[in-house]
């Protein structure tokens, strides 16, 4: 991923959206080799191409973006070991 000035400031780990509906909601970027994730909203993004990502902040921008932590998603569903029931469960990766 590049920032703004054309400087590649970390690679993408997670694409965040829908497939179902359709929706980009933005990128997670690992900054670095050891570095912390941190999320562009896609609106902030300005070229996706197969080879590289560019967004509209410059690289002192993302790097003082907070950590992205990653939000458990549940959906309803037949939760229970023996007896069956309606209940929350966490949504499988796809």
């Amino acid at each position: 991923m590049r920032s703004s000035e054309g400087e590649h400031v970390g690679h993408i780990v997670d694409l965040l959206g829908s497939d179902e509906e359709d929706i980009f909601h933005g990128i997670v970027v690992r900054l670095g080799r050891v570095g912390h994730d941190v999320f562009i909203p896609a609106d902030d993004v300005t070229l996706m191409t197969p080879s590289h990502i560019d967004v509209a902040y410059t690289a002192d921008q993302i790097h003082a973006l907070p950590e992205h932590t990653e939000e458990r998603q549940y959906e309803l569903g037949w939760v229970g070991f023996f007896r069956k029931h309606l209940g929350w469960k966490r949504e499988r990766d796809r």
